[in-house]
């Protein structure tokens, strides 16, 4: 897969802040960061990118369970800030996001 169009996200905030990317854990979509006012407060002082990892809202789902291992969904968000061409970012994850965020900083565990 690791088709940065395939993932759904959404940018809030300041273009010109740093960049700070929020991911959700399993069975959540981005409603949660806005429901629970995280873009809310923090959108003033970041350029936030808000993802929709695989298989979750309106990101593509692979119906292979081996396109769910950590290290494809870590290149989804590699591929992502590449096609946004952002060289550097603060990454935030919640339960499954943490661990995506772990496998993105190149901590490997095979699933």
């Amino acid at each position: 897969m690791n088709d940065p169009f395939a993932i759904h996200y959404q940018e809030f905030g300041q273009p010109h802040k740093p960049v700070l990317v929020l991911i959700f854990g399993i069975s959540m979509s981005q409603e949660y960061w806005l429901g629970f006012a995280y873009v809310e407060q923090l959108q003033q002082h970041f350029r936030m990118i808000v993802i929709e990892p695989r298989g979750h809202g309106l990101s593509a789902a692979p119906m292979a369970i081996q396109e769910y291992v950590l290290s494809k969904m870590a290149d989804d968000i590699t591929m992502l800030l590449n096609h946004l061409q952002i060289d550097k970012a603060l990454l935030w994850g919640y339960s499954l996001g943490a661990r995506i965020v772990l496998a993105f900083a190149g901590w490997r565990q095979s699933v």
